[in-house]
């Protein structure tokens, strides 16, 4: 459950959510009721609830604007009495790598945003460049890459490319590794659409000035790259 303690209690603007998992009942969506009682709430799906009662509660009740559904946690018999409108379908598409050496150099990203792949129109959202998967772990990296998410061929559904320094065997030296990941990406970005994007911009002027802004920057500018184009860029 959201909770409006922490980090929310500077803000006005939001919707508290109801993680919702096998064995939620009840007494917990009672709480959730009495603790936020406003005109607009959500529910995301960590999976289908057994209790007839939460499934119900699920499917009927007003106050629930987005049923935000993580992709394969939930039957598709659970969710068709769910208005379309007021679905969410969340899936990873990323696929992570043991290594930043081993991505392959495009992938498919996702056709959600197209008619073929979305014929429904359900609304969608996705883990960006980052995944589903977080660890608060990590360690020197051996390789750079630079993850870019660009429309595929058919100028409809998106793809992802990789972009991996030369240097994959040792570490040390992120910035020359970073210039090589961002000269290969440089390369092609004249036939990848959307190429104008404010990170693009950046990248360009990062790879002139040669100026190594930190591997967390460029995650952040991949990012920011994506919204853009979910967000309509043209």
């Amino acid at each position: 459950m959201f909770c409006v303690n922490g980090a929310l209690a500077e803000y006005e603007n939001y919707i508290p959510a109801l993680y919702i998992y096998r064995d939620t009942n009840i007494r917990e969506v009672n709480a959730f009721n009495q603790r936020y009682q406003t005109s607009f709430r959500a529910v995301i799906y960590e999976g289908e609830p057994v209790s007839d009662e939460v499934r119900n509660w699920c499917s009927t009740e007003g106050t629930i604007y987005h049923h935000i559904i993580l992709d394969g946690k939930v039957n598709a018999n659970f969710t068709r009495d769910i208005p379309l409108a007021r679905r969410v379908l969340v899936r990873d598409n990323f696929r992570r790598a043991e290594r930043n050496a081993d991505y392959d150099n495009v992938e498919r990203f996702t056709d959600l945003n197209t008619t073929t792949g979305n014929p429904d129109n359900v609304n969608w959202g996705d883990y960006s460049i980052v995944g589903d998967q977080f660890s608060e772990t990590g360690g020197p990296a051996y390789a750079v890459a630079i993850h870019h998410i660009h429309f595929a061929n058919d100028g409809e559904s998106l793809d992802i490319s990789h972009y991996v320094s030369d240097r994959v065997e040792t570490t040390g030296d992120d910035a020359g590794k970073t210039m090589e990941a961002l000269t290969k990406l440089m390369a092609d970005l004249p036939r990848l659409a959307p190429n104008d994007t404010t990170a693009c911009n950046e990248y360009r002027q990062i790879l002139a000035t040669r100026h190594f802004p930190g591997l967390g920057y460029l995650k952040r500018l991949a990012m920011i790259h994506h919204f853009e184009i979910l967000l309509g860029h043209d």
